[in-house]
């Protein structure tokens, strides 16, 4: 197999330069240039380093370049790279210039090429002109079709734009009927719903007075309320008070009694003492008795005031309820500013009674603690007095005075009803305890 390169000039007919490579040649072109593709991928590689020339001639700087240089008989064939170092041939052969032989043959081959061209190319021109007639008669045709369809659609055009302009006199018409309806109708319901609302408001004006009327009532009950629990509290803190002071007085009176084995003389005056304190916690106990009925009963005027109270929020509820729903067609004019005034301020007398109930909720507590803690101090004093009344019998019956007996270990002792002597008690000595 024997690769042939020609090299030829556009210019000059007469130049040729050839290059005939067998594979034999081949392995010792590769072996001397360091090629290293093989002979059946050599002409592609060839076919590369031109097509890059061709594609960098354009540059100012091409960076491949195809160089031929003709010296003497023999001329060298160059593709050069060129980077911003130096110049790297990629490959270099070796052309002959053609005889005049060689020189007919191509320029023979050539011309059966340029022949076969031109004949081709002439039957190209044939059959285009050809194509060029057919596509000349089928666009006369769509010429006179589109002509046809053009008058078609200006004719359909017309007859649409007629019936879309009667259509939209009609409709502007019905438009116009509809809107005189409705203006009618919307002026009919503005002037009803102008009559409802204006009496609505004469009612809810009426009835906002009758509120602040109650809420003014509510009010003064409330101030009330809380001035008597300001007076239960203050009598809560003085009934306290004397129950701590009992207490200190019950704590004198086991201390006296402790202290009245020390004499008949002590003993004497803390008894007077005793009676007198008696007296005067029976007095706070009545006292105290006296203040629990009032408490009751005003917490029971409290109690029927509540229930006035809460019968007539309800009554309140059911009258706004009931005027609510009489309104609700009446709310699309300036009444329902009014009517939420009106419900607001039913919301705050509602909050104020839900206030006071709860205020009564608290004295109503406060009454039972106190009421519990006086029945407590009442128990306490029941037992203090037992306590007093078992010390003023052992009082009365210690009628005797402690002294030294007539000897050692005698105690001698004298009662209302006589004297005497006995023995000590061992571990008492000679004093009698009391």
């Amino acid at each position: 197999m024997v690769l042939r390169i020609h090299a030829s000039s556009e210019d000059d007919p007469f130049f040729l330069h050839t290059l005939e490579v067998s594979e034999e040649d081949f392995q010792g072109l590769k072996a001397d240039q360091g090629i290293l593709v093989d002979f059946g991928n050599f002409p592609g590689k060839i076919i590369s380093l031109l097509e890059r020339c061709l594609a960098s001639q354009s540059s100012d700087m091409p960076r491949f370049q195809a160089v031929l240089s003709a010296r003497g008989g023999d001329s060298v064939f160059k593709v050069v790279e060129t980077n911003d170092f130096k110049q790297l041939p990629h490959i270099t052969l070796t052309f002959r210039p053609g005889n005049d032989t060689a020189v007919k043959q191509f320029l023979a081959f050539r011309l059966g090429e340029v022949r076969g061209d031109n004949s081709q190319l002439t039957e190209e021109l044939a059959k285009t002109k050809a194509e060029r007639e057919g596509a000349r008669a089928s666009l006369g045709d769509a010429q006179q079709q589109l002509s046809a369809l053009q008058q078609k659609h200006a004719r359909q055009t017309l007859q649409l734009e007629s019936q879309l302009r009667e259509q939209a006199a009609a409709a502007h018409e019905e438009r116009l009927r509809e809107k005189a309806q409705l203006r009618e109708q919307l002026e009919r319901e503005v002037e009803d719903a102008e009559r409802r609302g204006s009496e609505a408001a004469a009612a809810l004006s009426a009835r906002v007075a009758e509120l602040d009327a109650n809420n003014r009532k509510l009010r003064d009950a409330k101030y009330a309320l809380d001035a008597q629990v300001s007076e239960l509290s203050h009598k809560l803190g003085s009934a306290q008070g004397s129950a701590r002071s009992l207490e200190a007085e019950v704590e004198g009176l086991r201390a006296a009694g402790k202290a009245a084995a020390a004499g008949r003389h002590e003993a004497d005056i803390q008894l007077a003492d005793a009676r007198a304190k008696l007296a005067a916690l029976e007095e706070k106990s009545q006292a105290q008795a006296q203040l629990a009925a009032q408490q009751q009963a005003r917490l029971s005027d409290l109690e029927a005031a509540a229930r006035q109270w809460e019968e007539r929020c309800g009554e309140l509820r059911d009258a706004l309820a009931a005027h609510e729903q009489a309104m609700a067609p009446a709310r699309v004019v300036a009444a329902p500013q009014r009517l939420k005034e009106s419900a607001a301020e039913v919301l705050k007398g509602n909050q104020i009674i839900e206030k006071l109930q709860s205020d009564l909720r608290l004295s109503r507590d406060k009454l039972k603690r106190k009421q519990a803690i006086l029945v407590r101090q009442e128990e306490e004093v029941a037992a203090r007095d037992t306590a007093l009344a078992a010390a003023q019998r052992g009082a009365q019956q210690l009628q005797v005075r402690v002294a030294w007996g007539p000897g050692p270990g005698r105690v001698c002792w004298r009662r209302r009803g006589g004297r005497g002597c006995s023995p000590a008690v061992a571990g008492l000595g000679n004093v009698v305890a009391l």
